[in-house]
């Protein structure tokens, strides 16, 4: 991921990764303020990529915007059922459809830009799950990816679909178990931007979500692969 876009979109990724945290461990949390945060976040990375100088084309972060925001709305639903009655999607958008709209808006990042294809893939590494099969058979018309009936395997199908429209070096997968994701990691040299600081939030906040995360190693490769 290009440095200006990464700082365009860690900041959403953090945040919404210690929110997530916070409400695992039942802290006290007013979601209203942090919806806001969410918010104001979003918006000044959207400010930012309007001005004419900056370098990230500013159609590609409003489409970044939209994975950002249907990521946060499943990971933060998971965490707190109260988080229903703060969907960003809904207020951003008016609908309520991230299921399978992510995955069809995942294609349309593939075709824009890799560093779309690299958000894509760490949305579904860091929780996305919604509702593939849907988007699919009735959105895209198509097959899942791989050719599969298993959801999850068509999901992991998916991610190395993007690995492949990454830039190259391709990035490194967060180190610790995803929020609820079950794509296999991304191999690679080098990082995204403030990606080893989300790695190490992922292995904290793995830790107090076990009982939304299940794992099983991979014996002959020693990488990790999330199951459902």
């Amino acid at each position: 991921m290009t440095p200006k876009f990464a700082a365009l979109v860690d900041p959403v990724f953090h945040h919404v990764l210690d929110l997530a945290q916070r409400l695992s461990e039942a802290r006290p949390v007013d979601l209203h303020r942090e919806r806001n945060t969410i918010r104001a976040l979003l918006e000044r990375a959207e400010t930012a990529a309007a001005d004419r100088d900056h370098p990230v084309n500013l159609e590609h972060f409003r489409l970044a915007k939209r994975g950002l925001v249907f990521w946060a709305d499943e990971v933060l639903n998971r965490a707190s059922p109260a988080w229903s009655e703060m969907i960003l999607e809904r207020e951003y958008y008016g609908t309520r459809e991230r299921g399978y709209q992510f995955y069809v808006d995942a294609e349309k990042a593939r075709a824009a830009h890799p560093d779309l294809a690299e958000l894509w893939y760490l949305a579904l590494a860091m929780g996305f799950k919604g509702d593939i099969r849907e988007a699919y058979a009735r959105h895209l018309k198509r097959p899942l990816p791989g050719g599969t009936s298993d959801e999850t395997v068509a999901r992991d199908t998916l991610a190395n679909d993007l690995k492949r429209d990454v830039r190259v070096p391709a990035p490194a997968p967060p180190t610790g178990e995803p929020l609820g994701g079950d794509v296999r990691p991304l191999r690679g040299t080098t990082m995204a931007r403030g990606a080893w600081q989300l790695a190490a939030l992922l292995i904290a906040i793995a830790v107090v979500l076990g009982g939304i995360v299940a794992v099983r190693s991979s014996s002959n490769s020693g990488s990790v692969t999330t199951g459902r």
